[in-house]
C-alpha cells in the first residue's frame, strides 16, 4: 500500500505602514519606531470576537529578545457540534463541544514587515490578514495594510499566456519606502495623493484596441513591480487564443508559496526556517525590482 505524503501551503503578506504613512513621508515619524511600537503590541492571549460567535487567539507565541521576530499559533476557538459514534448502540452520537479548535502557524518578522502563515478551512488568508491587521490597530493604533506576496514569475506567465489583455484593475497602497519610492512606482507626485489623505487607491486601465493593453509600457511595468514588492494587487482581465473571456488575479491565481508537508505545519521550527530562507529570496528579488525601477 502507497502512503500519499499530505502537502499544506505556507503563504506570504508584506506589512504596509498605512495609516501614519503620509506622516513617516514628511519624516513627523520614524518607520522604526512604529515598527516598534507594533511589536510591542503583540502578545500570547491576544485575541478577536468573531460576529458568528467565535474567537481568534494568539497562543503559545515566541518573540525574540529583540521583540521584532514572532512566532506561534492562531486558533479559532468557538462551540461546535461534533459527531461521535456510539459503539455500543452503532449509532452517531450529535453533541455540542466546548472550546473546539482549528489552528494555523505563523511567523512574523516586524522588521522586515513580512508575515508567513498557514491556512486552515476556517482560517483562510483574507480572515488571517484581517485579524492581524485589527490587532494591530486596536494594541498600538498603527493601521496597516497586509497585501499578499505574489509570485511575480507565475504571474507573468499566466498573463502573458493571455492572448490580450483588456482590462488592468490594481489595488494600490503607498509604499513604506519615502516619497522618491511612491513616484518610481506609480508615477504620482505622492503629494497629490497626500492632500486628500487616502490610504488605498485604485487603478483601473482599459482599452477596445484589437491589440489590448501594452503590459511592456513603462507604466505597466512600474504597476506590476508594485505587485511583487507586495504594495500592490492586480486582477487581469482579457481573452484567450480560443476567444474566451479570462481572468488573472495576483492574490488568488498567483500568491507566492512554499509546501510543506501537513504533518510540520503546526511546527513552528519548521515553519520559521522556511519562511526565514522565503524572506531571502524577497530581499533579492526586491532589490532587484528597486534597480529596475531607478532606471526607468
Amino acid at each position: 500500500m502507497e502512503w500519499v505524503t499530505r502537502m499544506s501551503s505556507i503563504y506570504f503578506a508584506k506589512m504596509n505602514i498605512n495609516e501614519q504613512i503620509y506622516e513617516v513621508y514628511r519624516e513627523e515619524k520614524n518607520i522604526t519606531d512604529l515598527l516598534r511600537t507594533i511589536a510591542e503590541s503583540i502578545s500570547h492571549n491576544v485575541s478577536i470576537s468573531m460576529e458568528d460567535g467565535s474567537e481568534l487567539r494568539l497562543f503559545n507565541v515566541d518573540q525574540s529578545e529583540s521583540l521584532m521576530q514572532i512566532s506561534g499559533f492562531l486558533g479559532d476557538i468557538r462551540t461546535e457540534e461534533r459527531a461521535t459514534f456510539d459503539v455500543e448502540h452503532q449509532t452517531a452520537i450529535d453533541q455540542a463541544v466546548e472550546n473546539a479548535l482549528e489552528y494555523v502557524t505563523f511567523f512574523f518578522d516586524i522588521e522586515q514587515e513580512i508575515l508567513a502563515f498557514t491556512t486552515s478551512v476556517k482560517l483562510s488568508r483574507k480572515k488571517i490578514l484581517n485579524f492581524f491587521e485589527n490587532v494591530i490597530k486596536e494594541k498600538s493604533d498603527i493601521g496597516v495594510a497586509f497585501m499578499m506576496y505574489t509570485d511575480i514569475e507565475d504571474f507573468s506567465y499566466k498573463i502573458k499566456s493571455m492572448e490580450k489583455v483588456t482590462t488592468a484593475q490594481f489595488k494600490l497602497v503607498p509604499p513604506n519606502g519615502d516619497k522618491e519610492d511612491f513616484e518610481a512606482l506609480y508615477k504620482i507626485a505622492p503629494k497629490f495623493l497626500e492632500e486628500t489623505e487616502a490610504t488605498n487607491f485604485k487603478q483601473e486601465f482599459s482599452t477596445r484596441k484589437k491589440a489590448g493593453i501594452n503590459l511592456e509600457s513603462n507604466l505597466m511595468e512600474s504597476y506590476i513591480e508594485g505587485v511583487g514588492l507586495g504594495y500592490a494587487q492586480v486582477t487581469m482581465k482579457g481573452k484567450d487564443d480560443s476567444g474566451e473571456s479570462v481572468e488573472v488575479k495576483s492574490e488568488s491565481d498567483s500568491p507566492l508559496k512554499v509546501i510543506v508537508s501537513t504533518a510540520l505545519s503546526h511546527s513552528k521550527p519548521a515553519i520559521k526556517e522556511q519562511a526565514m530562507e522565503m524572506f531571502s529570496t524577497i530581499r533579492v528579488k526586491s532589490a532587484a525590482a528597486r534597480e529596475r525601477l531607478k532606471r526607468k
